[in-house]
């Protein structure tokens, strides 16, 4: 069977879709965002200038430096606080990515009073 000028018109259109579609994903503009870790571990010191938490995680021998930024997400017995409330000796939950080589914090949970309880009922 001989091809037909309009079969071979089909036939470049999809070739120069696909390859279209592979140039488009192939480009590092589409590329999949960090895997997102879990972490656990106790606070062994707080740098609040420079967003720095220094973690020592009981399932390594090793203390680990993890920093956060304007989109970390701080929890408070899982109401939304700020990260003055963190302090040396508390257990915490949280969850990272790697970022140009740094840990970067995406969201940190740790148990604690909240701010209602600490005032207790002032009701007559």
């Amino acid at each position: 069977m001989r091809d037909t000028p309009i079969r071979t018109r089909q036939r470049l259109k999809w070739l120069g879709c696909t390859l279209l579609f592979g140039l488009v994903f192939a480009t590092p503009g589409f590329a999949l965002p960090p895997l997102q870790h879990a972490v656990r571990g106790v606070i062994q010191s707080v740098g609040f200038a420079e967003g720095i938490l220094v973690l020592a995680d009981p399932s390594m021998r090793e203390e680990r430096i993890y920093v956060w930024n304007s989109r970390t997400r701080f929890k408070i017995s899982g109401t939304r606080c700020t990260a003055s409330g963190l302090a040396p000796g508390i257990s915490i939950r949280g969850y990272y990515r790697m970022e140009s080589g740094r840990f970067v914090l995406r969201e940190v949970r740790w148990e604690g009073q909240r701010k209602e309880d600490q005032l207790g009922d002032r009701s007559p």
